[in-house]
């Protein structure tokens, strides 16, 4: 019989397996049914302002009746061509059925805005500023204009 946390591994990786296809309307079978309105609404923004690229299990913890488990999720923004990594923390709980189900889940490192959409022009918490467009400001490194 497969020991508590490789049951939870299971679970787990079939919920990020959703979440890295943006099926979102499945999450909620994972879901604890008092948790699903907090977790939805950390899910609004997946699938038009987040698009996951891919999602790797870095830990998995379990005791009887809970257990957590630890993500790494690679997102972009639309309209951006920057690839971010953000470390989640998942809160797993037994349900009724003896299933686990996800009962939170929050930011523990990486970038911080995977859970947080921004208004165009306005940074993330932590986010530090684009570098500028025009030409060597802003960079860190000399710039060389060849042609033109």
């Amino acid at each position: 019989m497969p020991s508590a946390a490789a049951r939870l591994g299971e679970t787990a990786n079939d919920y990020l397996i959703h979440l890295r296809f943006g099926r979102v309307g499945l999450l909620q079978g994972f879901e604890n049914p008092e948790s699903r309105a907090k977790l939805g609404e950390l899910h609004r923004p997946l699938g038009r302002e987040r698009q996951v690229t891919d999602v790797d299990i870095l830990a998995v913890q379990a005791k009887d009746d809970a257990g957590v488990v630890a993500a790494q999720v690679s997102w972009y923004a639309p309209g951006e061509q920057l690839l971010r990594i953000s470390t989640i923390e998942q809160r797993w709980v037994k349900g009724g059925s003896g299933t686990w189900v996800l009962d939170d889940e929050s930011l523990s490192g990486g970038d911080p805005g995977f859970f947080v959409v921004t208004p165009r022009g306005e940074l993330a918490p932590g986010e530090r500023p684009a570098p500028s467009k025009e030409l060597g400001k802003g960079a860190h490194f000399p710039t060389v204009r060849l042609g033109y």
